[in-house]
């Protein structure tokens, strides 16, 4: 489960919660955080991957395991209504 603190990190960076698909994105910033994988790692590494720069107009997803590319553009039309990642 998501702390508080780990919940909070991720308000204050403007990151919002997709509850059908437990995951947190930021559309401004183009991430994608399972909870699992917040819930799998250290705080101070949510911190790190959320100052991370990431190529211009690429979607970055942290997962536990890697996920199909099919996968990710459902997941982004789910989440900003849009298809192109």
């Amino acid at each position: 489960m998501v702390t508080l603190a780990e919940k909070e990190i991720l308000d204050c960076a403007g990151f919002k919660y997709n509850s059908d698909l437990r995951m947190y994105f930021k559309r401004s910033a183009r991430k994608v955080f399972s909870e699992e994988a917040i819930d799998d790692h250290e705080t101070e590494w949510l911190r790190q991957r959320i100052k991370e720069e990431n190529r211009p107009k690429e979607w970055v997803f942290y997962f536990n395991s890697p996920i199909e590319e099919t996968r990710k553009k459902e997941i982004v039309a789910e989440l900003v209504g849009v298809s192109s990642i």
